[in-house]
Formats: structure tokens, sequence, C-alpha cells
């Protein structure tokens, strides 16, 4: 069965001399997402970038969609991060790719209101130790019925 989203990562180790300036808590930052206009059948990709001094990435991100005018068309759900081996200041990237009614991808729900949705994504990354980034936030994103 295949994994109901797809998630790319990139680590890049940091070295360097002097005081490290990561923090155990991973720290993620929203860089891009492929589009802000969605329609059935396409991918939307959101790239996020993390830091993290322990390197101990591997657990889980939160992924939680809020359309204001459509509740029904929200969620929230934890996906599971690939396992990678920790790293000390490990600072990377990770795509996120969901589908919009394509088979094989988690899905993002199309409009349930009669009406277009306009939809913020935001994403929360945990460690193994169980440390928690701070929410990052897209773009708001038009999805078309």
């Amino acid at each position: 069965m295949r994994n109901s989203i797809i998630i790319m990562l990139f680590a890049f180790i940091i070295a360097g001399c002097g005081k490290s300036k990561f923090e155990s808590k991973p720290v993620l930052e929203f860089k891009d997402v492929n589009t802000t206009e969605l329609h059935r059948q396409q991918l939307i990709r959101f790239t996020l970038g993390f830091t993290d001094k322990d390197g101990d990435i591997s657990d889980s991100v939160f992924i939680q969609k809020i359309v204001a005018d459509c509740p029904a068309t929200s969620f929230n759900q934890w996906f599971p991060m690939p396992s990678v081996p920790p790293t000390s200041d490990m600072k990377g990237q990770i795509v996120l790719t969901l589908g919009y009614n394509v088979s094989g991808y988690s899905d993002i729900l199309g409009p349930q209101c009669q009406q277009d949705d306009k939809a913020i994504f935001r994403f929360v990354l945990k460690d193994e130790k169980g440390n928690v980034s701070d929410t990052v936030s897209s773009p708001i994103i038009t999805i078309f019925q």
C-alpha cells in the first residue's frame, strides 16, 4: 500500500566552528508552495525548512487545513516522518505532497459548502523526544470545486 503522503526529506549537516545556534526543539520555517490555486487532479507541494540540534526528527509532522467559511472541509492529521539517522546540528527541507482527487496521495478534501475553499495549511514538526516546533502557516490556497 502506498503511503498516504509522500514526504521527501533532504538533510544537510552543518559543519562549522564555534558554538551551535541550533536548538533541541525543532525549528520549522515555511519556504514555498507550488501553487496557490488548486484544481481537481492536481498535486500541491509544501516545502518547509527545518533545523534541529539533535537531528532526531524522525517522528511526525502535523498538517492542519483550516477553511473558515466551511469547517466541514477542515482537518487535522499527524503523518509519520521517514526514518533518518540522527545527526547533530541537522538542517534540511521537508517536501509534503498532497493531492486533490489524485490516486495514491492523501486527499486535501475538496470544497463541501457550495463555494470554492480559501484554506490555510498549518504545520508542526515533532521529534523523537517529543519536542515540537512552533507552528508555521501557508499563504491562502484557493481550492476550486
